[in-house]
């Protein structure tokens, strides 16, 4: 949508896990937590309870409210059985990189 200039403007970063925050909105409505389900090298489905790094994504959906602000924190964590680091999979109502939710797109 043209705003990478100034979304790396909004950008915040914390060193202590590695967030990346990009703010695009003034209110979140919800938030959804994203962790890994298993590790795709060693097939275990147990995780550290503590992610490595977050990564923070800001979205507007369409839901029976007009517009509904969804960030979703998606969680790298350590796998127990191999020692891998595995990202959770996005949500299936995103699209990642973007603000608007896959809903919304589509009645745009």
């Amino acid at each position: 949508m043209g705003r990478s200039r100034q979304q790396n403007d909004r950008c915040e970063d914390n060193q202590d896990i590695q967030v990346k925050r990009c703010i695009g909105f003034n209110r979140v409505d919800r938030i959804e937590i994203l962790r890994p389900q298993f590790c795709e090298r060693c097939g275990v489905a147990g995780f550290s309870l503590e992610p490595i790094k977050i990564e923070v994504q800001q979205v507007a959906q369409l839901v029976e409210r007009p517009i509904e602000i969804v960030e979703y924190h998606r969680h790298t964590c350590i796998c127990f059985g191999c020692g891998n680091e595995k990202a959770a999979d996005w949500s299936g109502d995103i699209v990642p990189g973007q603000d608007i939710g896959i809903k919304l797109q589509a009645f745009w």
